[in-house]
């Protein structure tokens, strides 16, 4: 039906005169409103709802959320203020029904709220595990203070911490503490020279009171390297220990009269690398006996 108004219609509008509501506004129409009766008009809304819908769920959910995340990241991007102003009256006015229809949709569905918790709570804490570790590498130095600082204040409560990780992992750090003394030549000698040290301490009857780098007088590597300059024919990183070639005082230990001595005689420049054999029957000997007569 149509009829012709001076009057500026909007699509709703309702004419006073005779009840009709505007379905459409357009020029090409005569008078330039569509008028229908209200029942038409809430059939032509029913079923341009239901088109609606029928175009919306054919969309998979994953994209329109993305589309959805989209528009919303341009909208705080154009206007920021707008944009929290929006939200802060949306709940505002809606916001026991958001409430209610959350605690709603969370109580129906239980197993994807855990599931969802789950999968949120190993992201943060993955997020936020990447986010130390790059701020670490940019403040080394800053960490260790304050790793330092912390270790001195909450001594027990770290000293706990690490024995009770030290139990439950126990079986994963002996094997991941294998996989680096084969792999790593380094870690494997630090792990021999601080046997070989504790050894000769405790045969002399003293203790270790200093860290075994600062009795060594030198880093891993350059006592690496020191060893390496000394190798016989045959003697490689692979063959170190049992079976193989030995870490050996040049001068023995057992020299050692005093705690000084025997402190001295562990440093880097009195050990040599030497078949296990030799070392075994050089035992106690002065380099200058045991060479001579061997």
């Amino acid at each position: 039906m149509q009829q012709n108004e001076s009057k500026k219609w909007k699509r709703g509008d309702t004419n006073p005169e005779t009840g009709m509501i505007a379905a459409t506004v357009r020029k090409d129409y005569k008078g330039g409103v569509w008028w229908v009766t209200p029942e038409k008009f809430a059939q032509l809304k029913e079923t341009i709802r239901l088109r609606k819908k029928a175009k919306y769920d054919a969309i998979p959910p994953e994209v329109r959320s993305q589309k959805r995340k989209e528009q919303l990241r341009k909208r705080r991007e154009r206007d920021p203020d707008a944009f929290k102003k929006m939200n802060r009256d949306r709940y505002e006015k809606y916001g026991e029904k958001i409430r209610a229809r959350s605690r709603d949709w969370s109580k129906n569905n239980r197993d994807k709220v855990k599931e969802r918790t789950k999968k949120r709570t190993t992201e943060q804490r993955e997020r936020d595990i990447q986010r130390s570790k790059k701020w670490a590498e940019k403040n080394r130095e800053r960490k260790r203070q304050s790793d330092r600082e912390y270790r001195e204040k909450n001594k027990e409560k770290c000293a706990a911490r690490a024995k009770k990780y030290r139990q439950e992992k126990r079986h994963i750090l002996r094997e991941k503490s294998r996989e680096r003394l084969k792999n790593n030549p380094v870690v494997a000698l630090a792990y021999r020279y601080r046997s070989t040290l504790m050894a000769s301490l405790k045969r002399k009857g003293f203790t270790k009171k200093s860290k075994s780098a600062e009795i060594l007088g030198c880093d891993w590597e350059t006592f690496k390297v020191h060893l390496e300059s000394y190798f016989q024919p045959g003697m490689t990183w692979e063959n170190m220990g049992r079976g193989g070639w030995h870490i050996d005082h040049h001068i023995p230990i057992a020299m050692a009269k005093t705690e000084e001595d025997a402190l001295r005689l562990n440093h880097y420049t009195n050990l040599r690398p030497l078949w296990w054999l030799d070392n075994i029957r050089k035992k106690d000997k002065h380099p200058d006996e045991f060479y001579g007569t061997k």
